[in-house]
C-alpha cells in the first residue's frame, strides 16, 4: 500500500510539473509550422491529400490513392516467364521473395514487404484523414464527402490485406481464424494484435455502408476518386468472398443501376494502324486510364513496375488470341 501510494504521488507531481513547464512555455512555440510540410486544416487540404495519385512507376515508395497490392498477379496463372535471362533478372529482386513467399510463405527477414508497406501506408493517410477531417475548416458537404472516400480506401486496402495474408473466408471458421493488424486510428500506442478475419470483414462493410450515403455517383475523369458504384462494386466483391451470393448480387445490381456504362467500340474507336498498332478513342490524342468511362475506381499495383514491361513478365499470347477473333474484335485490336 505505501508503494502504491509512493508511486501515485510521484505520478501526481510529475504531471503538475509537466503543466507548469507547458503553461510556462512561451504562446505560439507550439504553433510553429514545419517549413515544406502541409498540415492539413481545411477541406482543401485534405482534398490535395486524397487527390494524392503521385506516378505510377513510384508508388512503392509513396502511400497514394493508387497504391495497391501487386503480388497477387505474380502469383496467378496468367502470367508468364519470357524466357531464361528474365527470370534470371528476377530472381535477384523482391519479384523472387514473393514468390516464394506464396509457395513457401517465408520472406526475407531483412527484407520489407511492398504490399504491406504501400497498403498499411495508404490506411495511416485515411486514419489520418479520418481523424482529421470532422475538425477542419470548410463546407460540411465537403467533410462529409472526404469522410466517405477515405473510409472506403481503407475498406479497400483491408479486404485486400485480408485476403492476401490471411485465410479464405469461412464462416464456420472466420470468428475465430486470424486476419491482419486492424489500425484504425493514428495513436503511436495502439494494438498491432491481428483481429480475426470476421472482424476485418466486418470493418469492410461498416465502413462501406457508412461511406455509401455520402459518396457522389460520378467523379467525372477523377476516376480514382470513389462513387457510389464503386462502393456497391466492392460490397459485392466482398459478400461474394464471404459466400454471401444474394447480397453479392443485390449489390451488384445497384452498382449496375448507377453506372452500367459499356463502351461501342465500333462508333468510339478510330482505327489507325498507319501510326499505332492499337485504337484511339476518336477525338481523344492518346488513351488515358482516367478517361476511361468504364472504369469504376482506378487503381495501381504496387512497387512491381515490371508489370508494365512484357520484357520481365506476360500473358501468355496463346492464352489471349484463343479468347478472340483476332482479325475483327475490336477489343483484341484496341488492347492486345
Amino acid at each position: 500500500m505505501r508503494k502504491m501510494i509512493f508511486r501515485n504521488t510521484i505520478l501526481y507531481i510529475l504531471i503538475i510539473a509537466a503543466g507548469f513547464t507547458i503553461a510556462g512555455c512561451k504562446k505560439g512555440y507550439l504553433d510553429i509550422k514545419p517549413k515544406g510540410q502541409l498540415i492539413p486544416q481545411t477541406t482543401d487540404d485534405y482534398r490535395e491529400i486524397l487527390d494524392f495519385v503521385s506516378n505510377k512507376n513510384s508508388v512503392g515508395e509513396k502511400s497514394c490513392v493508387l497504391v495497391t497490392y501487386g503480388v497477387v498477379n505474380l502469383l496467378a496463372d496468367d502470367y508468364q516467364i519470357s524466357d531464361s535471362t528474365q527470370y534470371k533478372a528476377m530472381i535477384t529482386t523482391d519479384r523472387s521473395l514473393w514468390y516464394k513467399w506464396g509457395q513457401q510463405g517465408v520472406y526475407a527477414d531483412d527484407r520489407e514487404d511492398p504490399d504491406w508497406k504501400a497498403v498499411y501506408g495508404q490506411i495511416y493517410i485515411m486514419n489520418s484523414a479520418i481523424d482529421g477531417i470532422p475538425n477542419a475548416s470548410g463546407p460540411q458537404a465537403d467533410k462529409d464527402e472526404l469522410l466517405a472516400e477515405a473510409q472506403f480506401h481503407r475498406a479497400f486496402c483491408y479486404l485486400g490485406l485480408v485476403n492476401i495474408y490471411a485465410k479464405a473466408y469461412n464462416s464456420s471458421t472466420a470468428s475465430t481464424d486470424l486476419g491482419v493488424p486492424m489500425r484504425l486510428g493514428i495513436g503511436l500506442n495502439e494494438s498491432l494484435k491481428r483481429g480475426t478475419v470476421q472482424d476485418v470483414y466486418d470493418m469492410v462493410i461498416k465502413d462501406l455502408e457508412a461511406a455509401l450515403p455520402k459518396l457522389k455517383d460520378n467523379q467525372g475523369v477523377y476516376n480514382f476518386r470513389p462513387t457510389t458504384a464503386a462502393a456497391y462494386a466492392l460490397l459485392a466483391r466482398t459478400y461474394l468472398y464471404m459466400g454471401d451470393y444474394h447480397k453479392a448480387l443485390d449489390n451488384a445490381s445497384k452498382s449496375l443501376q448507377v453506372n452500367n456504362f459499356l463502351y461501342d467500340y465500333n462508333a468510339e474507336l478510330d482505327l489507325n494502324p498507319a501510326s499505332t498498332k492499337y485504337g484511339y478513342f476518336k477525338n481523344q490524342a492518346t488513351f488515358r486510364s482516367w478517361d476511361d468511362k468504364e472504369i469504376l475506381l482506378q487503381k495501381e499495383t504496387t512497387y512491381n513496375t515490371s508489370l508494365y514491361y512484357y520484357g520481365y513478365s506476360t500473358i501468355w499470347g496463346p492464352t489471349v488470341w484463343n479468347l478472340y477473333d483476332t482479325t475483327n474484335d475490336l477489343r483484341y485490336i484496341n488492347y492486345f
